[in-house]
């Protein structure tokens, strides 16, 4: 889909969500309110990836409400990866990111992340409040994966796994396969690496308690390692 929106400060949101009919009004209300503030002009993408609740029917109610809002429908989970090139396809604004539909973030972290829209080509999240909101060995292995990839591709960031904002054409230019959770991996470090420009910014994470992860697995280290393989193995 060709940009329609050149020259704004403009957001794609993707959001993808998988049995979330608790959580998913109250964090496309959060974005929106924030988006709406800060932006020129924004798109939320809704994805239903698979859910056997009532989280497709809430997509639907709210895209009925905001004009803002498209919903697409997966008959089984695909994962994040899958949604997020899905939304790519879609995106109508000059940049995009993908923000989980669980509630993770605290709507503080959205006025600032915002603002920094259009100021580089990525805006690369970092999380400020770990040790506050995560049980301290996900803050460890969270730690040791972005010092450990850090190393290995030169990416000098205070995190390599938060929230991050492209510039839509870019992400066109190159042909990712964004497995699984990897997808933010394979997108930074591609990026950087074409000498893109980035800015840091913090993200605030809500206490464990409050929302849900399903990102540590044997699944997802196992798609971990295929990816740096793969990133190490062509560097051109």
């Amino acid at each position: 889909m060709r940009n329609t929106s050149a020259g704004l400060r403009s957001l794609t949101i993707v959001i993808p969500a998988l049995n979330e009919e608790q959580k998913i009004g109250v964090t496309v209300e959060e974005l929106l309110l924030h988006a709406r503030a800060e932006l020129d002009a924004c798109q939320l993408i809704l994805v239903n990836d698979g859910s056997c609740d009532r989280t497709g029917a809430e997509m639907e109610r709210l895209a009925g409400l905001n004009p803002e809002i498209e919903v697409i429908h997966h008959d089984v989970a695909r994962g994040v990866g899958a949604s997020y090139k899905e939304g790519l396809k879609e995106a109508r604004m000059n940049y995009i990111t993908m923000i989980p539909g669980d509630h993770e973030a605290d709507q503080k972290t959205w006025p600032g992340f915002f603002r920094e829209i259009g100021k580089a080509d990525l805006v690369i999240g970092y999380r400020a409040n770990q040790r506050d909101a995560r049980p301290a060995y996900r803050v460890v292995l969270s730690r040791v994966y972005s010092r450990v990839l850090g190393f290995l591709f030169n990416a000098r960031l205070r995190d390599l796994h938060s929230l991050v904002a492209y510039r839509t054409e870019d992400l066109r230019s190159h042909a990712f396969d964004f497995i699984g959770y990897t997808y933010q991996l394979e997108a930074v470090v591609t990026m950087l690496r074409c000498g893109k420009t980035f800015t840091e910014v913090p993200v605030y994470l809500l206490p464990a308690d409050m929302r849900s992860s399903r990102s540590l697995s044997f699944k997802s280290l196992r798609a971990v390692v295929r990816t740096t393989a793969r990133l190490l193995l062509h560097r051109d």
